[in-house]
């Protein structure tokens, strides 16, 4: 122990802490972060004649934090779309569109 290595042999070296943690660049052990999960896919329906809304599912498994969302042109017509609700496996957005068919691209996590 504190002793310098000054030829071939073994060296021995115990760890601590766990499979959850790393030693960072001052020795110390910090715990790795939470690894992000995500969800992505497509998106398409009719929304809502008198709402403009629509529901559609995702597979996240959580309530997502985050949600991005594109939409494509409809009937040549750009719009937009926002996040009223969310849960574990569905999100409902609104558009001023009323009964029109749409579609888009999503990003949860």
């Amino acid at each position: 122990s504190g002793s310098p290595v000054t030829s071939s042999g073994t060296l021995a070296v115990s760890g601590a802490g766990s499979t959850s943690q790393f030693v960072d660049g001052t020795g110390a052990l910090q715990t790795f972060p939470t690894i992000v999960t995500e969800d992505r896919g497509t998106f398409s329906g009719t929304t809502g004649g008198a709402n403009g809304q629509l529901t559609f599912s995702h597979s996240l498994g959580d309530e997502p934090q985050v949600v991005i969302l594109t939409m494509d042109a409809s009937s040549n017509q750009a719009t937009y779309a926002a996040v009223i609700s969310k849960s574990s496996t569905q999100i409902t957005i609104v558009t001023p569109l009323r009964g029109t068919a749409v579609s888009g691209y999503y990003i949860v996590s």
